[in-house]
């Protein structure tokens, strides 16, 4: 197996970092185990490239490229200014999204009710910004409820005084 990062999980790694969702970690540690089991030889930090997987003369490849983030938002004009960041950018603190903090003002925009938006929300919120959630849903985080963490998150967020507005387009930034 190769794996272009350090280490295993992807963005499973990256979902661990929002609140509330550590659980996730055992994924990664569970599938790792039983690679190790299977002795599965693994080569972290390296691309899969034509060369690499001609010189393993391997009998069959499979090509497994990984997720993808959705950024889950159909294009708004303005966002690609340079203080708009994604989840990724923000869960992992990097591209200027590290800075984020006490003294911000953040708007989060829930284009599909999902954890994306909330875990972010929540982990923003946490680092003491003033964080406000905007969807063009009835109400905020709306696809939850299929996982019955809505009434956890609801009050989460209450406690942290982060402003819901449901019903609401982003037009522009």
């Amino acid at each position: 197996l190769f794996e272009r990062e350090p280490e295993l999980g992807g963005q499973v790694r990256t979902a661990v970092k929002a609140p509330g969702r550590a659980e996730f970690g055992e994924l990664v540690r569970n599938l790792t185990n039983a690679m190790f089991q299977q002795q599965v030889e693994l080569h972290l930090g390296m691309r899969a490239t034509a060369e690499a997987l001609l010189a393993g003369g391997f009998d069959d490849i499979i090509l497994a490229t990984g997720a993808q983030h959705q950024h889950g938002q159909p294009s708004i004009p303005g966002s690609d200014a340079p203080w708009v960041y994604n989840v990724v950018d923000v869960l992992e603190r990097r591209g200027g999204a590290e800075a984020i903090g006490r003294a911000d003002r953040v708007l989060v925009i829930d284009a599909i009710g999902f954890h994306d938006s909330t875990g972010v929300a929540e982990a923003l919120a946490e680092r003491g910004a003033s964080v406000e959630i905007v969807s063009s849903s009835l109400y905020v985080a709306g696809d939850l409820g299929t996982t019955l963490d809505y009434e956890h998150w609801m009050r989460s967020m209450g406690a942290m005084a982060v402003t819901l507005t449901p019903d609401t387009i982003v037009l522009s930034i």
